[in-house]
């Protein structure tokens, strides 16, 4: 068995995958506190290959992915979690709570960037096509109109 191949169903956990877990399941903390979420989303991976049951592991690899962007992937992960762990539904319901505040704004942000750019648009073809009407006009040329 290599080091992040999962656990067989029905196979008893030996040794070393229980040391194994503990040792990715703490690395994955780690990174977490240094803000690398890529990595923390890789050891957490190896935690939850070892133990699908591990809320620890669950919570940092949802916490990584939304940092990462993939807040879809996240929310089910915090979903899934509010249903799995009851123990600590505050805390994931708090954090699923601000993910999905802070893709609201960048949504709003978003469509605040696009609502303006047809109307400047327009602006702009308004101003350059007085501008080429007044040349035109200047060169003793028709006008376009």
């Amino acid at each position: 068995m290599g080091m992040s191949e999962p656990v067989e169903a029905g196979q008893a956990k030996t040794e070393v995958d229980e040391f194994l877990e503990k040792v990715y399941n703490n690395m994955s903390a780690c990174y977490m506190k240094n803000g690398n979420w890529k990595r923390t989303q890789e050891t957490a991976e190896k935690v939850l290959s070892k133990n699908d049951k591990n809320y620890k592991a669950m919570y940092r690899k949802a916490k990584a992915l939304a940092e990462q962007g993939y807040l879809e992937r996240a929310y089910k992960l915090f979903e899934d979690l509010i249903t799995k762990n009851s123990s600590e539904t505050a805390l994931y319901e708090q954090e699923l709570a601000r993910y999905r505040a802070i893709d609201a704004q960048r949504e709003k942000a978003h469509n605040a960037k696009l609502k303006g750019t047809p109307l400047a648009s327009l602006w702009c073809l308004h101003l350059h096509s007085l501008l080429l009407d007044r040349f035109l006009e200047q060169s003793g040329e028709k006008s376009l109109r």
